[in-house]
Formats: C-alpha cells, structure tokens, sequence
C-alpha cells in the first residue's frame, strides 16, 4: 500500500501536477489507471488490491446507499458532495485516509 499511499499524498499536495487541475473526475481517472495499468502488468500489490475491492462498499456504507444504481465510489462522492470538484477531492482523501485506517489500523500518512 506504500505506493498508492504516497502518490494519494503526493496528489493531495499537488493534484495540479498529476491531472493537470483541480477536478475530481480526472483524478479517479488517474488513480484508476494507475491501478489498472498495475494490474495487467502483474504488479498490483495486495494492499491496492483491498483499496480496489472494498473502498466502494466502504463509502456506500459510509453514505448509507442501499441502491444498486451508484456502482462506484467515485460517482457516491461526486453525487453526495453536490457534484463539487473541491469538495469531492477533499471527501475522498478523507474518506480514503478513514478506509485505511480502519482496514490497516495505521494513518494511511
């Protein structure tokens, strides 16, 4: 989880500098690539695994959303943050950085 980890901390610092600007559909775009690419290279690592798997039924959870419409984190988090950039951004690391520790049981950093 190391990777994923410092790149989401490096993208909080810097998002500009990895999507090019502040908007929240780019940056899943980017940390979904990301995690694909590492996938049918071989080198997706255990831990991304889990962020893969579960992060989605940790933010339905978080959001209570019971419906099969919302598939994906990334739309619960545009939808429930008024489909605000900024505010969709800050949710997700936030909501990224509680998913950790809960799942690892340490900050994420």
């Amino acid at each position: 989880m190391r990777l994923l980890n410092s790149l989401l901390n490096a993208m909080e610092v810097r998002l500009g500098m990895y999507v090019g600007c502040n908007e929240f559909g780019r940056m899943c775009s980017y940390i979904n690539g990301i995690l694909l690419g590492k996938e049918h290279s071989g080198s997706l690592l255990e831990n991304e695994k889990e962020f893969r798997d579960t992060f989605c039924d940790y933010v339905k959870d978080y959001y209570n959303v019971s419906c099969d419409i919302l598939t994906n984190w990334e739309d619960i988090i545009f939808l429930y943050t008024s489909k605000n950039d900024n505010k969709a951004i800050e949710e997700f690391f936030k909501l990224y950085k509680m998913w950790h520790k809960e799942k690892f049981g340490e900050d994420a950093w």
